[in-house]
């Protein structure tokens, strides 16, 4: 997907965890990942993050 960073486009990944999986959120956040309020998805999860992968051009 490198050639929409030309277009302007901007991407964002999310991801979702519980608590017990302490592993996952130490990756998340080694990676960049910030954690964000809760959004629909996942029924067990306790943690929310999200990247942006690419900002938009001004």
């Amino acid at each position: 997907m490198p050639f929409r960073r030309g277009l302007g486009a901007t991407w964002m990944v999310w991801c979702e965890t519980n608590t017990q999986i302490t592993e996952a959120r130490a990756l998340y956040r080694a990676h960049g990942y910030e954690e964000i309020p809760p959004y629909e998805g996942h029924g067990s999860a306790d943690h929310w993050f999200a990247k942006v992968l690419v900002h938009e051009s001004a």
